[in-house]
């Protein structure tokens, strides 16, 4: 009798070492799994990263081209626009126009900003197009 117990006992701990170690390989499976997806959505969260931190960059270059641009076409600055201009109380004239070294102003958004010529440029070169 204690035979066959020792032999029954002897079967059931293989099934469940068996059964333990298959688990064990599912769940170490279903880990790995985890991980690739992981690695797929932090490589995705970079390029992501990357692609915002690019458009930040060009946004910042759009709005400094901008200001460069309008303050490039305020007659103020250009006294070729516009020859006279009203004083403070808009009643008299002034005959002389004001200084051609009148610039606009710095643009604190981003440091790579290309020079008022070269935005100029840009612009007549559109224009003509």
């Amino acid at each position: 009798m204690s035979t066959t117990r020792g032999i029954r006992r002897t079967e059931q701990n293989r099934i469940a070492q068996r059964s333990f170690r298959q688990r064990q390989l599912n769940y170490i499976r279903d880990l790995e799994e985890r991980i690739r997806q992981l690695e797929c959505i932090t490589e995705e969260t970079r390029n992501l990263r990357r692609r915002v931190i690019f458009l930040e960059g060009l946004v910042s270059k759009t709005n400094c081209e901008y200001d460069l641009a309008k303050a490039m076409r305020d007659p103020k600055n250009d006294p070729t626009l516009a020859p006279q201009y009203l004083d403070d109380d808009e009643t008299s004239i002034l005959t002389s126009a004001p200084s051609p070294t009148l610039s606009a102003p710095p643009c604190p958004r981003s440091r790579n900003v290309p020079s008022r010529m070269t935005v100029a440029k840009r612009l007549a070169d559109q224009m003509s197009e």
